[in-house]
């Protein structure tokens, strides 16, 4: 055994040991992600209850001023502004994970005389990243090294370290 397979060797195990502090410190961004985005569901709900809240209440008033004979009501309701909700998704995937990040948030649109106008501006409340690791890659990396500790056990200095290593970096994965 020479010393460029040491080195090979020993850069793989790093490789394997940063691998699994990876997928821990991923693993608690996603529960925290999870997390925010259940609340950004949430008030995204409410927000929409609201914007329906809202819609009725200016009905309501377009009523009140038809039966009461106002005739500025008519003036006073040619511009209006629409309210609707938005959620943006993008996601990107690696070879070892993937990402997804959500934007919530409203697009306010100038209507005149009822019809959309080409100013609109949108409004970003929130927006929650997740990232998720790709057990199936991470497996096949790990099988490797196994195979190629297979071949030639005497080149692993911690031979049954890595099956210990291995089993752990799975379980975390898949908690």
């Amino acid at each position: 055994m020479n010393d460029f397979t040491i080195i090979i060797i020993s850069s793989l195990v790093a490789i394997a040991l940063l691998l699994i502090q990876r997928v821990l410190f991923q693993k608690k961004i996603i529960t925290e992600s999870q997390i925010q985005k259940e609340n950004l569901i949430a008030e995204l709900i409410q927000m929409k209850k609201n914007y329906d809240s809202l819609i009725l209440s200016q009905f309501d008033l377009q009523n009140a001023a038809y039966k009461d004979g106002l005739t500025d009501g008519e003036a006073k309701n040619k511009l209006t502004i629409r309210v609707e909700p938005i959620e943006n998704y993008t996601g990107n995937n690696y070879y070892l994970w993937s990402t997804e990040k959500i934007e919530i948030g409203f697009e306010y649109t100038l209507l005149i005389n009822g019809t959309a106008s080409e100013y609109k501006s949108m409004h970003i409340i929130k927006s929650v990243k997740t990232s998720k690791v790709n057990e199936e890659n991470v497996n096949t990396i790990l099988n490797g090294l196994e195979q190629i500790e297979n071949l030639n056990p005497s080149i692993f200095l911690v031979s049954s370290s890595f099956k210990i290593i291995k089993d752990n970096f799975l379980k975390q994965i898949r908690k």
